[in-house]
């Protein structure tokens, strides 16, 4: 089993393009391929080809193993953006949206994030006269939230703190994982601690 990675993606554009998108994928039935309907195969490929080499076509077309299956529940829809999150084997999807912003002259953003291998970034697509400019970022996992996404990063923070109470883990080795923050963070990380042994030793002893 492959590890999965988390991805928040959002495709931008013109009313007219968006809508387009929008018919395509809400033409879509359940467990209906997503990445393919949307951009299909390579233009040098046969359907033949496809299902004869569709392992190495599909980690170099979408960048990862497999296509995602569609949902209705899944997107959001507005006239100018569509945005879904989905979860793709090991990697993000960036070439999908590399080859889909090129062929809709449209703008995407991937914020993707992996705790098995560990890490987390974002890559953003900006279409602007004929050419694709693309932005990538890629830091450690817990890294990558505490700079792209605070929320996701104190979540990981609340599950973390488990294993304070499951491992009797030492105060410096809680904090081992977080060399990355700010000082008032760092306190704010160390009373979270202090508060979680204080809440264990309470609990035991009644």
């Amino acid at each position: 089993m492959p590890n999965w990675c988390n991805n928040n993606i959002t495709i931008s554009g013109n009313e007219g393009t968006i809508k387009a998108l929008t018919a395509v994928l809400k033409n879509l039935k359940d467990n209906d391929d997503v990445f393919k309907s949307l951009i299909g195969i390579p233009t040098h490929m046969s359907e033949g080809d496809y299902k004869e080499k569709w392992y190495n076509t599909n980690i170099d077309w979408f960048g990862t193993k497999w296509d995602i299956s569609y949902s209705y529940h899944m997107f959001n829809f507005n006239k100018d953006e569509i945005s879904f999150s989905c979860e793709t084997a090991w990697s993000p999807p960036i070439p999908f949206m590399e080859n889909l912003c090129k062929m809709y002259q449209v703008n995407g953003h991937i914020y993707y994030s992996e705790g098995g291998v560990g890490f987390t970034g974002e890559t953003t697509f900006t279409w602007q006269d004929g050419e694709l400019d693309i932005f990538d970022q890629e830091f450690g996992f817990l890294e990558g939230m505490y700079i792209l996404s605070k929320d996701e990063f104190w979540s990981e923070v609340d599950y973390s703190l488990d294993c304070v109470s499951d491992e009797d883990q030492s105060l410096e080795d809680f904090l081992n994982q977080y060399t990355f923050v700010s000082y008032e963070d760092k306190k704010e990380l160390t009373r979270l601690y202090n508060e979680t042994k204080e809440s264990n030793v309470e609990s035991e002893s009644e």
